[in-house]
């Protein structure tokens, strides 16, 4: 299904190229669009940077844990996982990756359910 709506996107962009008067820079501004979001849409893209906002945002939180400049039990860290897992499965459920849902969605709840324990004042272990 998300082959086809590529397939569309592509071909509207060619529909559109072929309208144009200056191909050659039209061309190359849609098909790097089209790489870089699969879209035409405002929406599309939006959800495509919430996506790559949430994946650097994982990222920069578990390089940080690891350089020891962010412990992994702070509240900065776990609130920065669950939402940022949030931000990832709103983008997987999109694209319709839904293992990456089902991933995502388990790391969304185990942030939050260690921010609610630590608020709690009681013990993990």
């Amino acid at each position: 299904m998300i082959f086809d709506k590529r397939k569309q996107i592509a071909q509207k962009a060619v529909n559109r190229i072929e309208k144009c008067k200056y191909p050659a820079t039209d061309l190359r501004h849609q098909y790097t669009r089209f790489l870089i979001f699969y879209s035409d849409s405002n929406s599309d893209m939006l959800i495509t940077l919430i996506g790559w906002a949430g994946a650097l945002g994982l990222l920069a939180a578990y390089f940080l844990s690891l350089a020891k400049k962010m412990p992994n039990d702070s509240y900065v860290y776990l609130i920065i996982n669950g939402v940022c897992s949030v931000f990832l499965i709103l983008n997987a459920a999109h694209i319709e990756a839904y293992p990456f849902v089902l991933i995502n969605t388990l790391w969304a709840l185990t942030s939050i359910y260690h921010v609610v324990i630590k608020v709690s004042g009681r013990n993990v272990n």
